[in-house]
């Protein structure tokens, strides 16, 4: 007997709590099993959830190696491990590690943060002269305005000081509405030879070959008529005929992002050989909602996401800033778990690996497409304050200091021991 196929398509609560445990259990495996068949491409070889875990579990042992190395640093800044507490002796730990940082933080960030100017951006020859001068005004007013620039700087310098290694996440923003607008409408009347129109109309023909952006800032009415003349082989002339309403896409946000990622919940290929370019895969973790989701516009299948069992304290390996216990009750705002993988893959089945991009929440994949950007790179950038030979992370000054804090720690500990015997009192005598 073949069950219903709807009945697939139902939350776990619409089974009927009086059938037998065998056919409820039964269900709800193909319930799971129908929920991850689908397909978001049309690729040949389209990687499952399975497929892409198995690279998160093979890249997890190198990432704990490095979470463990830099939680040794975070203690060291911190005065090293805690002494124990014995009568009559110190327990006082320098904070060596920590003085130098702090000195370390106020004087990288001085020079980003004291200069209006933060991008320098040079031509290659003389033809790019004016595209670069303007590229270096749109990013130093992007990055001055469109984004918490102090923010961003003095997370980068504590995180590239404390933890030796700076690992960004780079993208763009762009929002938009629809607007509702006066679109002019024309005429065209032809233009005859030797008529002031047919010089206007040929001068802005050599201004759109030669300067496009000059032909932009030309009156709408010559910029009608050029488009009007190429269009249909001969020369016409625009005349204003009054304006109709029309709704166009308005864009409210278009401007780069910058994000400095949780070292804990990233995963890097640990074959790259030290260079990130080189990796096969970098899979991030990060928390969202279905609301989010949803407005996002790029995920798909996310009726058939189990958002109960993808909550935070489902996934143990990632580290979140929310309080231990604390999410929404509601589906649209409850906090979740998903992992992004930016790889490459034999999409095709032809043995040619392409770069793409996929997201999955638990067993469920919601988004599958190839990489959208002009690099064909992953979206990442690692930032070593002290480079280590071989390694795609780098090391804080805790690594050189280490040892001078442990012996500054014991030389006090022991001058404050000896003074403290020293100079105990002599027994009181009674008469």
């Amino acid at each position: 007997m073949t069950p219903n196929t709807d009945i697939l398509d139902q939350p776990d609560e619409a089974f009927d709590e009086n059938a037998p445990e065998e056919v409820r259990a039964s269900l709800k495996q193909m319930q799971a099993k129908n929920r991850t068949a689908v397909k978001l491409t049309e690729w040949v070889k389209e990687p499952s959830v399975m497929d892409l875990k198995k690279d998160l579990l093979a890249a997890t042992p190198a990432r704990n190696h490095q979470v463990s190395e830099i939680q040794r640093w975070n203690l060291l800044r911190e005065g090293g491990q805690k002494l124990r507490k014995r009568r009559g002796r110190s327990s006082v730990r320098p904070k060596l590690v920590r003085r130098q940082a702090e000195w370390r933080y106020s004087s990288l960030s001085e020079p980003f943060l004291s200069s209006n100017k933060i991008f320098q951006v040079a031509p290659r020859t003389f033809e790019d002269a004016a595209s670069a001068k303007q590229n270096e005004q749109l990013l130093n007013w992007q990055f001055q305005t469109k984004m918490n620039l102090v923010k961003l700087i003095d997370e980068t310098i504590r995180v590239g000081v404390d933890e030796g290694t700076v690992i960004l996440r780079v993208g763009w923003k762009r929002e938009t509405e629809q607007v509702e607008i006066d679109v002019p409408v024309y005429k065209y009347v032809q233009v005859y030879e030797g008529s002031q129109e047919e010089q206007a109309l040929s001068q802005a023909l050599e201004i759109q070959a030669g300067d496009p952006k000059a032909f932009s800032e030309l009156d709408p009415t010559i910029q009608a008529s050029v488009e009007w003349s190429q269009e249909n082989g001969q020369a016409g002339w625009a005349i204003l005929d009054g304006t109709e309403k029309s709704t166009e896409e308005k864009i409210t946000r278009n401007h780069p992002t910058v994000e400095v990622m949780d070292y804990r919940n990233v995963y890097l290929d640990p074959s790259c050989k030290g260079d990130p370019e080189k990796a096969n895969f970098i899979i991030s973790s990060f928390e969202t909602s279905k609301a989010e989701l949803l407005k996002d516009g790029r995920y798909k299948n996310l009726q058939a996401v189990n958002y109960p069992n993808a909550d935070i304290l489902s996934e143990p390996d990632h580290q979140t800033e929310i309080p231990d216990g604390f999410n929404f009750d509601d589906e649209l705002r409850k906090r979740v778990v998903a992992y992004e993988y930016w790889g490459l893959a034999d999409i095709e089945g032809k043995g040619t690996l392409e770069p793409i991009v996929a997201t999955w929440i638990g067993e469920q994949m919601i988004r599958m497409e190839r990489n959208p950007y002009p690099d064909q790179k992953a979206p990442f950038e690692f930032i070593n304050y002290l480079p280590k030979k071989r390694s795609a992370y780098g090391e804080p000054d805790a690594e050189l200091i280490e040892d001078n804090q442990a012996i500054a720690g014991a030389v006090t500990r022991g001058m404050i021991d000896l003074l403290g015997r020293s100079a105990n009192a002599q027994p009181e005598r009674y008469a």
